[in-house]
Protein backbone atom coordinates (compact mmCIF):
# COMPACT_ATOMS: atom_id res chain seq x y z
CA UNK A 1 0.00 0.00 0.00
CA UNK A 2 1.28 3.46 -0.92
CA UNK A 3 1.12 6.60 1.16
CA UNK A 4 0.10 9.71 -0.83
CA UNK A 5 3.72 10.95 -0.80
CA UNK A 6 5.02 7.60 -2.05
CA UNK A 7 2.39 7.55 -4.77
CA UNK A 8 3.41 11.03 -5.99
CA UNK A 9 7.09 10.03 -6.00
CA UNK A 10 6.34 6.83 -7.93
CA UNK A 11 4.07 8.63 -10.41
CA UNK A 12 6.69 11.33 -11.02
CA UNK A 13 9.37 8.70 -11.66
CA UNK A 14 7.09 6.72 -13.99
CA UNK A 15 6.11 9.79 -16.02
CA UNK A 16 9.73 10.92 -16.35
CA UNK A 17 10.86 7.41 -17.33
CA UNK A 18 8.35 7.34 -20.19
CA UNK A 19 8.87 10.94 -21.30
CA UNK A 20 12.67 10.72 -21.58
CA UNK A 21 12.09 8.15 -24.32
CA UNK A 22 10.98 11.13 -26.44
CA UNK A 23 13.77 13.52 -25.40
CA UNK A 24 15.49 15.20 -22.45
CA UNK A 25 13.10 16.29 -19.68
CA UNK A 26 13.77 19.40 -17.57
CA UNK A 27 10.84 19.14 -15.15
CA UNK A 28 8.06 16.81 -14.04
CA UNK A 29 5.59 18.32 -11.59
CA UNK A 30 2.59 16.66 -9.98
CA UNK A 31 -0.18 19.21 -9.37
CA UNK A 32 -1.30 18.13 -5.92
CA UNK A 33 -4.98 18.33 -5.00
CA UNK A 34 -6.01 18.99 -8.61
CA UNK A 35 -9.36 17.24 -9.21
CA UNK A 36 -8.29 16.07 -12.68
CA UNK A 37 -4.89 14.68 -11.62
CA UNK A 38 -2.70 17.01 -13.67
CA UNK A 39 0.99 16.32 -14.30
CA UNK A 40 3.18 18.94 -15.99
CA UNK A 41 6.20 17.96 -18.09
CA UNK A 42 8.76 20.39 -19.49
CA UNK A 43 11.01 19.07 -22.25
CA UNK A 44 14.36 20.63 -23.09
CA UNK A 45 13.34 20.94 -26.75
CA UNK A 46 9.89 21.90 -28.02
CA UNK A 47 10.02 19.28 -30.78
CA UNK A 48 10.11 16.59 -28.10
CA UNK A 49 7.12 18.18 -26.36
CA UNK A 50 5.23 18.09 -29.67
CA UNK A 51 6.08 14.39 -30.06
CA UNK A 52 4.66 13.77 -26.58
CA UNK A 53 1.45 15.65 -27.37
CA UNK A 54 0.98 13.73 -30.62
CA UNK A 55 1.55 10.43 -28.86
CA UNK A 56 -0.99 11.28 -26.16
CA UNK A 57 -3.68 12.48 -28.57
CA UNK A 58 -3.46 9.81 -31.25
Amino acid sequence: MFTPAEMRTELKADVEEECVKLGPVELVKICENHPQGVVLVRFKDTKDAHKCIELMLF
